[in-house]
């Protein structure tokens, strides 16, 4: 159930589910920066 459980050789599981965090983190960052820029340009 839990993703990434195969990679427990590779690096330990914590830092593994920190670096999907970091990753979706960026991801919704760049969505929600692209938003405010939409808004931005159709409110002004």
């Amino acid at each position: 159930m839990r993703p990434g459980i195969g990679k427990v050789k590779e690096q330990p599981p914590h830092l593994a589910s920190n670096r999907n965090r970091l990753k979706k983190n960026m991801q919704w960052l760049k969505y929600y920066s692209d938003a405010v820029r939409l808004i931005r340009r159709t409110t002004l």
